[in-house]
């Protein structure tokens, strides 16, 4: 069977595009397909973020900030 694995390094889409070059034509779609998916979502992240940020009046990096000094008060305090 077919496997995929999107890897950032030049070995692993060397791999990828080996893989991709013994693959049946099923299994090209079916490639193709979650490749497009995760285009997709990529595309979507920022957008979702913007209205989220919009929508509640904050950061998500502020969110981030506000978790790690909450962290950080917890473990001086012991």
């Amino acid at each position: 069977m077919f496997t995929s694995r999107f890897c950032r390094t030049d070995s692993g889409r060397l791999i990828t595009a080996l893989h991709l070059a013994t693959a049946s034509l099923k299994e090209q779609q079916i490639l193709a397909r979650k490749t497009a998916l995760h285009q997709t979502i990529l595309l979507w992240l920022p957008l979702v973020q913007v209205m989220v940020e919009h929508r509640y009046n904050l950061s998500l990096r502020t969110l981030s900030f506000v978790s790690w000094t909450a962290t950080e008060d917890t473990e001086d305090n012991y």
